[in-house]
């Protein structure tokens, strides 16, 4: 039901283009694109795409057919939990900054988050990852501690 309502969200209604110069002629109304996330970029200043420019982060699975790499089935479900949160805007600036554990299907996320928003953020979105049974956060808090 979940995926009908987001698909429904990302539709154009009448009267809605994606197009500036439509918009400008017909007098419609101008739908932006949406931003990609973006990670700090070793320029001073600059910033770096993190994973593309599709609408959702999850336009694309989180599997093992994703990755170019092989790698042990712990390691590759830590890199899929790692892809998701860069891949994903409301996780991307943690991804460097949580430590994830998995062991067979259970992710552990530690490390510090600035309010209860972002923990419950990176949680929902490692239990999306294929494969993830379980997440458990072991998240603190900025500022409860």
């Amino acid at each position: 039901m979940d995926n009908i309502e987001l698909l429904t969200e990302l539709e154009l209604r009448e009267g809605e283009t994606d197009d500036a110069m439509e918009a400008v002629e017909e007098g419609m109304t101008y739908i932006p694109p949406v931003d990609p996330p973006t990670v700090p970029s070793d320029d001073l200043g600059g910033a770096e795409v993190a994973s593309g420019l599709g609408v959702s982060s999850l336009d694309e699975p989180y599997d093992a057919n994703h990755h170019s790499d092989f790698m042990p089935s712990d390691d590759e479900m830590s890199a899929r939990v790692r892809e998701a949160f860069r891949a994903d805007s409301s996780t991307t600036a943690y991804v460097n900054r949580i430590a994830i554990e998995s062991r067979g299907g259970v992710v552990t996320l530690r490390g510090q988050v600035d309010d209860l928003t972002d923990g419950d953020n990176l949680l929902a979105v490692a239990e999306y990852v294929e494969g993830v049974e379980e997440g458990v956060d072991e998240l603190r808090v900025r500022g409860l501690e």
